[in-house]
């Protein structure tokens, strides 16, 4: 089918934005997409060397065709699934063919994600509404198949699958404290990459409802042998808004005693921590350093009741809870008051650069891809204009809106920052683009306050597991010199 006959019907498909992929009248797989929705948003999530060239095709034929035409469904599939990753709530991605494979979309319902699915496509986008009883984020994890998904819950990330019938018992028990990377399913098998309990790798599970987890690999464990392993400890904290659920990761043998403590704050941030700590916590709580993960209002993991107190509140609730979270974690004597630091990536990075210029109460901070001017980012993020509205942020078309974009950016503060901070930046990074740190960095070294800023080469904003080794390596490295040399 000619491009220009798609045309009229890219004007009969739903009006929301979006990728599209179905079949036309003569059976021909055809993939659409607008361009302005593909061509930067695709790219951030690619990275620099893109999957495959004939992605990389379609990639340049988005920068400037108004549509795109593939004859391979797995390709579709492919691009669809790294753009359903993005976990934008206002983004939807709409999944269609002849009819007989059922219709896909991750939207907004009720100001928090699901995954919603339908027997039928009709013009108006209606959708049945399959997981909305959970009151809890499904999408989680990559997957080869959308009917197998993963819901996150109070720390856990436990995958189902998904019928015309609604959502199914869970592949893997819940005791088990699964944190589910991605979900494949073939020839009868259905397989998880995951990790089990608190500390612990992610190896590749077997996975079946009822029964347990069998192990197929395992990773890392004859390096891992004979060391001694961090320990992790689950807390609940009282909170101004409720019980915060945080994870306390502390060095082996480091007892009961203050020690010099991290607070590590996740991105999103309508996003969570699971059970299982990451390589970065897990190299600091062996460096000596007691690492807390705490899951602060915003966070999916208990519903949407404890996500909307952060919606247009940026540096409000989440704040007051960071500081809940160390201040209990001082009177216990689990951390000393005067050796305290703050980590971050995305939000979180945002979460360091306010609470930094908010309060004198951290020796050192590190910001990796945050934000720093919210008015800025309005424009410069690539889906800054619909993520500000759904995070109820502001808009700079009204003056409202731009005092709203102000009062929650760090910027703003700058003149009190006074923490040692280190800045990491990914020079491809097109959800929180270099311009915007840069000038909280050229701020800072006006003032001259002790600044840091990096920035690694072609690498994007999952810098930390997406960047090339040798700079995930360098990386790694400033962060721990760096709390070594404050903290």
């Amino acid at each position: 089918m000619a491009i220009h006959d798609l045309k009229g019907q890219i004007g009969r498909l739903p009006e929301q934005p979006g990728v599209y992929l179905f079949l036309s009248e003569s059976g021909e797989t055809l993939y659409v997409g607008k361009a302005r929705v593909l061509r930067a948003r695709v790219r951030s999530y690619l990275g620099a060397g893109g999957m495959s060239p004939r992605h990389d095709a379609l990639l340049r034929e988005a920068a400037t065709l108004e549509v795109v035409v593939t004859d391979s469904v797995v390709e579709a599939l492919a691009l669809e699934n790294r753009l359903i990753k993005q976990r934008n709530p206002r983004y939807n991605v709409l999944l269609r063919d002849d009819k007989t494979y059922p219709y896909l979309e991750l939207t907004v319902t009720e100001r928090a994600p699901r995954l919603l699915v339908a027997r039928r496509v009709e013009r108006n986008g209606n959708a049945v509404p399959l997981t909305a009883d959970l009151d809890r984020f499904a999408g989680e994890g990559d997957t080869t198949d959308e009917r197998l998904t993963v819901v996150h819950d109070d720390g856990n990330e436990i995958p189902f699958r998904v019928t015309d019938d609604g959502i199914g018992p869970p592949l893997v028990d819940p005791a088990l404290g699964p944190g589910v990377a991605a979900v494949a399913e073939g020839g009868g098998n259905t397989v998880a990459l995951m990790t089990l309990g608190a500390v612990s790798d992610p190896d590749v599970y077997a996975i079946e409802a009822g029964v347990p987890p069998r192990r197929l690999t395992r990773s890392g464990e004859a390096w891992s042998r004979g060391r001694a392993q961090p320990v992790q400890d689950e807390l609940e904290i009282r909170g101004p808004g409720g019980k915060i659920q945080a994870f306390v990761l502390s060095p082996p043998n480091a007892r009961q005693r203050p020690l010099p403590t991290i607070i590590e704050i996740h991105g999103g941030p309508t996003w969570a921590w699971n059970r299982s700590p990451n390589h970065d916590t897990k190299m600091w709580a062996s460096a000596g350093y007691r690492v807390v993960r705490p899951n602060i209002r915003g966070s999916y993991n208990r519903g949407r009741d404890w996500i909307a107190p952060l919606l247009g509140d940026w540096g409000g609730v989440d704040a007051a809870d960071c500081h809940a979270v160390l201040d209990h974690l001082v009177k216990a004597g689990l951390s000393d008051p005067k050796r305290l630091g703050c980590y971050g990536n995305s939000y979180g990075g945002f979460m360091v650069n306010w609470l930094v210029g908010t309060s004198n109460r951290f020796a050192a901070g590190v910001s990796s891809n945050g934000v720093a001017n919210q008015v800025a980012a309005f424009a410069n993020c690539d889906f800054g204009v619909m993520y500000n509205e759904s995070e109820g942020l502001g808009t700079t078309l009204t003056p409202e809106g731009i005092d709203n974009l102000w009062r929650q950016s760090p910027l703003r503060n700058v003149v009190n920052i006074t923490t040692p901070l280190l800045i990491l930046q990914g020079e491809s990074d097109l959800r929180c683009p270099p311009s915007d740190n840069e000038q909280l960095f050229v701020a800072l070294r006006a003032l001259e306050r002790d600044v840091e800023y990096v920035l690694f080469p072609e690498s994007s904003h999952g810098m930390r597991y997406l960047a090339r080794p040798d700079r995930r390596v360098d990386r790694a490295e400033r962060i721990l010199a760096w709390f070594k040399k404050y903290l």
